[in-house]
C-alpha cells in the first residue's frame, strides 16, 4: 500500500479511501489509530496536511457515531453484507447525517468507492439502495 491509486484523488474520493482504508484497519487487522497513521507505508502517511485533517476528521465521526450509524444501516440491510460495503455504507451515513454533506454527493462518492474496487463493484447497487434510503 506504498501508493494511492490515481482514480480515487479525482471526484473528491481520496479522503473516503483513505477512510475506507483506515476502518479496514482498525476492524479487521486491529490496528490503533496511532499506528496507522505513523506507518509510512501506508497511503495516509502520503495525504498533504490538508487531506490527513479531512480523512482524520471523517474517521472520528464515524468512529464517535458507530452505534448509531450501524443501527440506521442495519435497518436496510436484509442480510450480512463484507465489512468493505458496510465501512463505504458508515461513511456514506457520516456524511449524510453528520457532515450535512448533500444526500446525492454522499451517494454517489459511496457508490463510486464501490465501483473502483473490482471486489465490490457488484455491490455498487446495494451500496446506491441503502445509501437512498438513509
Amino acid at each position: 500500500m506504498k501508493f494511492i491509486p490515481v482514480v480515487y484523488k479525482k471526484h473528491g474520493l481520496l479522503s473516503r479511501w483513505i477512510v475506507l482504508q483506515m476502518l479496514g484497519q482498525i476492524f479487521v487487522e486491529k490496528k490503533l489509530i496511532s499506528d496507522i497513521k505513523e506507518d509510512k507505508t501506508f497511503p495516509f502517511w502520503h495525504l498533504i496536511p490538508e487531506e490527513k485533517a479531512r480523512s482524520l476528521f471523517l474517521l472520528e465521526r464515524v468512529l464517535r457515531n458507530l452505534t448509531s450509524l450501524d443501527y440506521e444501516i442495519n435497518q436496510h440491510l436484509k442480510e450480512k453484507t463484507s465489512n468493505k460495503i458496510v465501512n463505504i455504507l458508515r461513511i456514506a451515513a457520516a456524511e449524510m447525517f453528520l457532515d450535512g454533506i448533500p444526500t446525492y454527493a454522499a451517494i454517489d462518492s459511496a457508490v463510486r468507492l464501490a465501483k473502483l474496487d473490482k471486489k465490490l463493484l457488484r455491490f455498487s447497487g446495494l451500496v446506491n439502495a441503502v445509501c437512498r434510503k438513509l
